[in-house]
């Protein structure tokens, strides 16, 4: 790597006093972080960074011990946006490096505000591996990707679930194509623990319909949202569970035909707050 980098100026900072400018004149010159991990548990890359407006700035995931990438996140935005993806750590991989670096052979800047990664409580958020047919012989196609379960759906030919080639990130989504509402996936396990704060988020590709997102007993978490058809968009929320759930990803109303991908449960830590009036006058008991 033969990048430059240096502090942002003030016009290129997200927030807060400093950003990360890195100057690079060809393709995989940047900068990267190494993250002692373990085998097979799932992760959420977030990254806020931006480009020149042409050019690809990228996070790159990569397995250092199997010496194979896992994960590629792109933008050539000039403005600062946020990119996320999921990923699975592959069998045998103890490190990953995480690459922010030039996707372009060209001179130009990629700025860089924040990077995390995180755990996912969610198994194969990424959609990805070897779909199991879960039409038991009914002669329709219910193929579900690994970790989740079909939901409510009829294995007669009346509903389709398969994976598709149209991806957020990876090679595969979960297509869900029903006929009526309360039908789709859901998580194999839980993915909630009870008693704690979540973050919640997935990208979906609308074809038509609503979708719903809800812990299958329906007890504290419920939204409904329609997905704009032929891009992929991101939702997310914040949650409280009041006990351990599965997670839910079915049609809403009526039938529904979209795609989903890179779904994200990552439990957030407890924060107490003590609050001090400014001024007996201004405080109210």
């Amino acid at each position: 790597m033969v990048a430059t980098l240096a502090d942002a100026a003030t016009a290129d900072i997200f927030q807060g006093t400093r950003s990360q400018k890195i100057s690079v004149a060809a393709s995989g010159e940047g900068m990267y972080k190494a993250w002692t991990v373990v085998a097979q548990t799932n992760k959420v890359v977030r990254a806020i960074l931006k480009s020149d407006g042409s050019n690809i700035g990228q996070v790159r995931i990569y397995d250092n011990d199997n010496a194979a990438d896992v994960l590629t996140l792109t933008t050539t935005s000039a403005t600062y946006v946020e990119l996320t993806g999921c990923f699975q750590v592959p069998v045998g991989c103890t490190t990953i490096r995480v690459y922010v670096e030039a996707g372009d052979n060209a001179s130009y800047d990629i700025h860089l505000a924040q990077l995390q990664i995180l755990p996912n409580l969610v198994v194969n958020p990424s959609m990805e591996g070897t779909y199991d047919d879960e039409s038991g012989g009914g002669g329709g196609t219910v193929n579900v990707a690994p970790g989740w379960n079909k939901y409510g759906v009829e294995t007669d030919g009346t509903d389709t679930l398969d994976e598709s080639a149209t991806a957020h990130s990876g090679s595969k989504s979960q297509q869900i194509n029903v006929d009526a509402a309360n039908e789709g996936i859901a998580s194999a396990g839980t993915v909630f623990t009870a008693n704690k704060w979540h973050l919640v988020t997935a990208w979906f590709y609308g074809i038509a319909g609503i979708v719903r997102m809800i812990d299958t007993a329906g007890a504290f978490f419920a939204q409904n949202f329609t997905p704009p058809a032929g891009v992929w968009t991101r939702y997310s929320f914040v949650v409280y569970a009041n006990s351990a759930r599965y997670l839910g990803i079915l049609s809403s109303g009526a039938a529904a035909n979209f795609l989903v991908d890179d779904v994200s449960v990552c439990q957030l830590n407890d924060v107490s707050i003590t609050c001090v009036p400014a001024s007996l006058a201004n405080s109210q008991e």
